[in-house]
């Protein structure tokens, strides 16, 4: 197994945001499919990931990550809306309390809050949520978290602003080409660019004195309605694991089967059987 690296507590004051801005470099922390270096690169150089059914444009610098390095996010990760690229849940990121601002609730399913689909499944995805109607996450009628649910294994690349950028453009289906402002999120921790389903920005931490950074949804994993993931989605995650973080298998498997949105619809057999591994 590969030993994650651990982030440093970043400081918000306005002395330390300083001291990190212009940021010219980042670790972009991939918790979704994207750990996977072939999926990331579809992003980075353009081009169709297998099992997708979308091609992307690429970002205006195509260079791969100067560095890889696994980390260990706080809060856990989940299931949720409906991809038209791969069908089924997107995987999002849930910070938990304390990392910024509160998360604005779910906008309900007849709701816009973008084009394509980044709204919430509606009626007709209600009988494959799972954690209840309200998709509370994986803790018990107070809302406590269940053990092994503290942190989720991310993958770090590190790239230029425009890279981050491009790649966040992307994943709200837009084409590539203006830096984020990052001002925000380095001193509130987390920073909505917009309201669509990746375009809320969070800062987990340090790492070797750069900001790591990643996208997520506004809402909070208890305030949506969870869609368990394709397979296709869902195997790419499980080998991104595999391969940065050097779990097993098993490990893998029965880590995602408790993820909400993935709970109760995979099972961990079923997601080892994807990897195409008997253990």
């Amino acid at each position: 197994m590969i030993r994650p690296q651990r982030l440093e507590a970043l400081d918000h004051s306005p002395e330390a945001v300083r001291r990190l801005t212009p940021v010219h470099h980042l670790w972009y922390a991939a918790y979704g499919s994207n750990m996977h270096a072939e999926r990331l690169a579809c992003y980075l150089a353009g081009g169709q990931p297998p099992g997708g059914l979308r091609t992307h444009p690429g970002c205006r610098d195509p260079r791969p990550p100067a560095r890889t390095a696994p980390v260990l996010l706080p809060g856990l990760l989940y299931f949720a809306t409906e991809s038209q690229l791969w069908t089924g849940g997107r995987a999002f990121y849930d910070p938990g309390p304390g990392a910024g601002p509160e998360p604005e609730p779910d906008p309900g399913p007849d709701v816009d809050v973008d084009v394509d689909l980044d709204r919430a499944p509606g009626e007709g995805a209600a009988g494959r949520q799972s954690g209840g109607p309200t998709g509370r996450g994986p803790g018990d009628a107070a809302g406590r978290l269940r053990p092994g649910y503290a942190e989720l294994p991310a993958q770090s690349y590190f790239l230029t602003l425009s890279q981050f950028s491009d790649i966040a453009a992307q994943e709200m289906y837009r084409e590539p080409g203006r830096d984020l402002d990052l001002t925000e999120v380095l001193t509130r921790g987390r920073a909505r660019t917009g309201p669509g389903r990746y375009e809320t920005l969070v800062c987990a931490g340090l790492l070797d004195g750069y900001p790591v950074l990643t996208f997520t949804s506004p809402w909070s994993s208890q305030d949506i309605a969870l869609n368990p993931p394709s397979a296709a989605y869902l195997r790419h995650i499980a080998a991104g694991i595999v391969a940065s973080h050097g779990w097993s298998a098993h490990r893998t498997a029965e880590y995602l089967a408790g993820c909400p949105g993935a709970e109760g619809h995979w099972t961990a057999a079923e997601i080892t059987a994807l990897l195409g591994d008997p253990r």
